[in-house]
């Protein structure tokens, strides 16, 4: 026997090394949340728990041919507030994808709302906005979803949306803050006021920097057999020579051109250097209707509350998420007037403008500066030659430059 125990003596200590160490590695992950464990919940447990359950009729808001539709539907309700959102914004995305506004099948993976008291996080398998729609498709499908929430359930609390438990990635919108519960579309932010007006600082002619979106590694949407970061960037240099052609004070600076890779936040930082005084971000994407749309948009996390907040001072540290506040009541009146320029220029009836939107544009983020992001939809690419005559006249009329100050 003692010689048998000496023989496997080295696999003895191994195995009971090897013991030890997988049960120190589970008490530490369990300790420092690497691993949760949940409640085990047995057979008995379940049937108990479904007797609460009921069948309930709730509304369900889409939005279908630039119209918002409502749907009655019947689901299993039970008492937990966050089964209750699960069941409901499941439901959502089965009618999303049965209108075929979502092209893939998409489910809730989990509704967390008991460790955070003040937001609902809502985990998708993936995220839920059309990678190529439109910013306003875009914001109209989230509004949807704060709206079904909201209505069915009273719900105060703000929601936050993920996608396998993270943050959405999104080309478009930023989605690292909580949604407003009163949504972006149907916010009123400003009202029109066309005697506002941009000056120029006083030792050095009126910059405007240009954004055109996209840049050598982001194509951007496809529009026919080309691509958005092409038509953006040739809009642009159209845009400029107009205003510099009907505007000697001014200064007129392109963010990238062709074959140049813009890190994030890059043009943000070089706008904030530049002491900008306008920058004017352009994005395009394809519609069916022939009619060219025009959406006006300027940042904002919460269309409501921002407004209450203090725009930082001129010497204090502003982090890059909160850069928008310094601007944030001259942007708004400065978005609101550009879109009423628009709405009655000459050329009015060959496109639709729609008023301005405060959201959380991605291509605005950093910029302390009056920043506007404009968002057009044509259906030929040729179509961006019909912009750049009113867009630029909306401009110039805003803008006065020195010598007329003086």
């Amino acid at each position: 026997m003692k010689t048998l125990f000496i023989k496997y003596q080295p696999f003895v200590y191994g195995f009971l090394l090897a013991i030890i160490a997988i049960s120190g590695a589970l008490w530490y992950s369990i300790h420092h949340d690497i691993f949760i464990i949940l409640p085990y919940k047995n057979t008995y447990q379940q049937a108990a728990s479904s007797s609460t359950t009921a069948k309930k009729q709730v509304d369900i808001y889409i939005w279908k041919q630039e119209e918002e539709q409502k749907e009655r539907i019947e689901i299993i309700w039970e008492s937990d507030i966050e089964n209750q959102v699960h069941a409901i914004v499941q439901a959502w995305l089965t009618l999303l994808e049965q209108e075929n506004i979502i092209s893939e099948k998409i489910t809730v993976q989990d509704v967390c709302g008991g460790l955070v008291k003040d937001a609902f996080f809502i985990s998708f398998t993936a995220s839920p906005l059309p990678k190529d729609a439109s910013t306003k498709t875009k914001l109209k499908i989230i509004d949807s979803l704060v709206k079904t929430v909201k209505n069915n359930l009273s719900l105060h609390a703000p929601i936050q949306l993920l996608v396998q438990h993270k943050p959405i990635i999104d080309p478009h919108i930023d989605f690292s803050a909580n949604l407003p519960i009163e949504g972006y579309c149907a916010t009123k932010q400003t009202n029109k006021q066309p005697s506002a007006r941009i000056h120029s600082k006083q030792y050095h002619p009126l910059t405007i920097l240009i954004d055109p979106v996209g840049d050598a590694r982001s194509a951007g949407r496809t529009i026919q057999d080309t691509f958005e970061r092409g038509i953006t960037l040739t809009f642009a240099q159209a845009l400029k020579e107009k205003l510099e052609s009907q505007n000697s004070q001014l200064r007129v600076i392109l963010s990238r051109f062709p074959g140049e890779s813009i890190e994030p936040l890059q043009t943000a930082a070089f706008a904030n250097r530049l002491d900008a005084d306008l920058y004017c971000s352009f994005s395009f994407y394809q519609q069916k209707t022939p009619v060219i749309s025009i959406d006006p948009y300027f940042f904002v996390y919460q269309p409501v509350t921002d407004f209450w907040l203090r725009p930082p001072g001129p010497q204090e540290l502003v982090p890059y998420s909160k850069a928008y506040l310094c601007s944030l009541q001259k942007t708004a009146v400065f978005a609101s007037n550009f879109a009423y320029q628009l709405a009655h220029h000459d050329k009015a009836a060959h496109y639709i403008v729609h008023e301005a939107c405060g959201a959380p544009v991605t291509a605005l983020m950093g910029i302390k500066t009056i920043a506007l992001y404009t968002e057009i939809g044509i259906s030929s690419k040729e179509d961006w030659v019909h912009c750049v005559e009113p867009i630029g006249s909306a401009i110039l009329s805003l803008v006065e430059s020195k010598r007329n100050e003086e």
